[in-house]
């Protein structure tokens, strides 16, 4: 009896570390395709140049053609429904949450700057005009009410860069 009480307890013991080694893995293919598409569709979203401004040699991005932009090519690039819900098929276990938008273009800012989010732990040089965006999901779990951790959050800083030769 005290054999099995002893085994059972360390099955017990190794299901719980295996489950969170298992989520923890999710975690990581989570985010990566987080990051990617996130990095993928403020690209995207960076390329809504006025072309009127630009006629005039100032690099201003369209907000709303950005958003739109953005907003679309994370629904294409994981699978999502127009309110960012994964549809079947799609690699994502739940929604994702645009939690920051903000373009830094001629109209608003000169370059260099020092560009901080404390919110959401940006910091660092931005040296022509960009889209910042920060997005998020749940963090995976495979047991409920076991290991309740903090959303995945990505965040990204796409940019025109001057090309110094």
């Amino acid at each position: 009896m005290d054999f099995t009480i002893k085994l059972s307890f360390i099955v017990i013991i190794f299901l719980f570390g295996w489950l969170y080694q298992e989520q923890n893995h999710e975690w990581d293919i989570q985010r990566n395709l987080l990051k990617d598409a996130n990095n993928i569709s403020a690209h995207d979203a960076a390329l809504q140049i006025d072309d009127d401004a630009k006629s005039r040699g100032r690099l201003i991005i369209d907000p709303l053609a950005a958003r739109v932009t953005f907003e679309e090519s994370l629904r294409l690039n994981l699978g999502l429904d127009s309110a960012l819900d994964p549809r079947s098929g799609s690699p994502m276990r739940s929604g994702v949450r645009i939690l920051h938008f903000e373009i830094l273009d001629d109209s608003n800012s000169s370059f260099p700057v020092f560009y901080q989010n404390p919110t959401y732990g940006i910091a660092q040089w931005v040296y022509g005009p960009s889209v910042i965006s920060v997005i998020e999901t749940d963090h995976p779990r495979f047991v409920q009410r076991v290991f309740q951790q903090a959303p995945i959050r990505v965040p990204t800083v796409q940019e025109y860069k001057e090309n110094r030769l």
